[in-house]
């Protein structure tokens, strides 16, 4: 049984959205990856209050995707998988 042409062509479609649509949940997991390690860096490091950071609150965006890594990371050293 073969293929209509324009199922072929919507399902050629649907394959580049799904890449394309892959393709930049990758990038934005890795910049937000950067993001989490920035604020892990201002936080631990206490460089708030010296100029752009005004205190650790003011990273607040990103203290709880921290904690979570953290966690993660704690159950991925216990052989435990993330959801």
């Amino acid at each position: 049984m073969s293929i209509s042409p324009l199922a072929a062509q919507r399902d050629e479609i649907q394959r580049d959205l799904w890449t394309r649509t892959a393709e930049v949940a990758g990038q934005l997991n890795r910049v937000h990856g950067e993001l989490v390690d920035l604020a892990e860096e201002v936080i631990h490091g206490k460089h708030w209050g010296d100029g752009a950071f005004r205190s650790p609150e003011h990273t607040s965006s990103c203290v709880p995707v921290c904690h979570r890594r953290t966690r993660e990371t704690w159950w991925r050293s216990r052989g435990g998988g993330t959801s």
